[in-house]
């Protein structure tokens, strides 16, 4: 993914042939490592990151490439693809959201722009 890329709709198309791939390295690293008590699955973590990336594009808002796993939404907030936290930009205190993603912009996304044009 490139730093500072926009994310729009016509990207979704090529971001799910993606997660089919990664789908597909994540069920052969499982069966790889099937005999370990432990071990890490890089192409799972890819999986999640782009699922949740998908359900951000559908929903509409702006996403733009925040690099290391995290988009920025909207110019405002920052939030993990990988973990269900997010932030506001230029701030350090991460908070939790829920893994629904359509919570999480109605509460939080479409709520900071209602409380803007409440103040115009």
């Amino acid at each position: 993914m490139n730093m500072e890329k926009l994310y729009k709709k016509n990207d979704i198309l090529f971001l799910k042939e993606e997660l089919k791939k990664y789908k597909i390295k994540a069920k052969k690293t499982d069966e790889d490592n099937d005999h370990k008590l432990c071990y890490s699955n890089a192409n799972q973590r890819q999986c999640t990151r782009l699922r949740k990336l998908i359900e951000l594009i559908e929903t509409g808002v702006k996403v733009e490439d925040y690099g290391d796993g995290l988009v920025l939404i909207n110019d405002k907030f920052v939030v993990s693809l990988q973990k269900s936290r997010w932030r506001v930009l230029n701030k350090s205190i991460w908070y939790w959201h829920k893994h629904d993603i359509n919570h999480f912009i109605n509460t939080y996304i479409t709520q900071d722009t209602h409380d803007k044009n409440k103040n115009k």
